[in-house]
C-alpha cells in the first residue's frame, strides 16, 4: 500500500461517493486532503439531490479521524476562481500539491433532440468545462513548483462509446478523455502524469438513486430494483450492474503510486469488460 504521508491530495466532488471514496482511501495513506464541492442540494437539470453541506461536513469529520488534516471547501467546478482558490488553499495550508482528481460531476437523461440549451449547458459547464479549469490551475502549479504531480481525471464509459438520451453526458466524458490526453502531451517533459479513468456504472447517488439512470437501464419510467439492477447489468460483460466507488478508488491510487510514474495520457477502464468485446 502506497504511502502518501505529507503528501496533499485535492479533490473536486468530494462530499459523497466517488470522491469521497477518495478522499477516505488517501488519508488512510497519511495524505491531507483538499475538498471541494458546491453543495447546493439540487438542480432543475437533474433528477436527484446533490451533495449538501451536511455531506461535506461529515466527510471532513471522517477523513480528520484518521489522524490527517482536511480543508473541506464549498465552491463550484464552473467558476475558475474557486478551483484557482482552492490550489491557493492547498498550496498555503500544506505546502504542495502533489495529487489533483477532477471527480466533479452529473448526469442528466435527455433524448438528444429534446435536450434544451439549460441541460446542455449545465452538464457541459461542470463534466467538462470543470475539468478543464481544474486540471489547468493543477498543471499551472505543478510548473510553477516544479515538482512533478498526478493529475487524474474521472471519465467514464460513456466516454469509450455511444449511450442514447444522454448526448450532453457522452460528449462532456469524451471531451475529457481527449483534454486529459493533452495535457499529459503537454506536461510530458515536467515529469507529470495525467490519466483518465473510465467507470462503469458506480453504486453512488447519481447512478442508484437516479430516476434518469433507472429509466436508461431498464426503458421504464418507475422500474423496481430488481428490473433496474438486471437492467445495468447487461452493459457488463461480468453481469454486474455496477461497480463500487471504491474499485475505482483502487485505480485512482494506482495512478497516483510511484508505480505508474511512466504512465500518461492514459484511459483506465474499471468496466467488468463493457467494451471488451471492441476491436481496439
Amino acid at each position: 500500500m502506497t504511502d502518501f504521508t505529507g503528501k496533499t491530495v485535492f479533490i473536486t466532488g468530494g462530499a459523497r461517493g466517488q470522491g469521497r471514496s477518495h478522499a477516505l482511501a488517501f488519508a488512510d495513506r497519511g495524505a491531507n486532503i483538499v475538498i471541494l464541492d458546491s453543495v447546493e442540494g439540487a438542480s432543475d437539470s437533474i433528477a436527484y439531490d446533490l451533495p449538501t453541506q451536511d455531506d461535506l461536513d461529515a466527510t471532513q469529520r471522517d477523513i480528520e479521524a484518521k489522524g490527517v488534516r482536511c480543508l473541506a471547501l464549498t465552491g463550484d467546478v464552473r467558476h475558475s476562481e474557486h478551483i484557482e482558490s482552492a490550489v491557493k488553499q492547498a498550496v498555503s495550508e500544506f505546502g504542495s500539491l502533489d495529487v489533483t482528481i477532477a471527480n466533479a460531476g452529473i448526469f442528466a437523461l435527455r433524448p438528444a433532440v429534446e435536450t434544451d440549451d439549460a441541460l446542455w449547458d449545465d452538464v457541459i459547464a461542470i463534466n467538462l468545462s470543470g475539468v478543464f479549469r481544474t486540471v489547468r490551475a493543477a498543471a499551472a502549479q505543478v510548473k510553477d513548483s516544479g515538482v512533478a504531480g498526478r493529475i487524474i481525471t474521472i471519465a467514464s464509459m460513456a466516454g469509450r462509446m455511444e449511450f442514447p438520451n444522454a448526448v450532453a453526458y457522452v460528449a462532456a466524458k469524451w471531451g475529457v478523455i481527449g483534454l486529459t490526453k493533452t495535457f499529459a502531451a503537454e506536461l510530458g517533459q515536467t515529469g507529470t502524469t495525467v490519466n483518465v479513468v473510465c467507470p462503469t456504472n458506480v453504486d453512488t447517488t447519481m447512478v442508484t438513486d437516479n430516476p434518469d439512470a433507472a429509466t436508461l437501464f431498464t426503458g421504464k419510467d418507475d422500474p423496481s430494483e430488481e428490473e433496474v439492477e438486471k437492467g445495468a447489468a447487461q452493459f457488463t460483460k461480468q453481469g454486474i450492474p455496477w461497480v463500487e466507488p471504491e474499485d475505482v478508488t483502487a485505480a485512482v491510487l494506482f495512478l497516483a503510486s510511484p508505480e505508474a510514474r511512466y504512465i500518461t495520457g492514459e484511459a483506465l477502464t474499471v468496466s467488468g469488460g463493457q467494451i471488451a468485446d471492441n476491436v481496439a
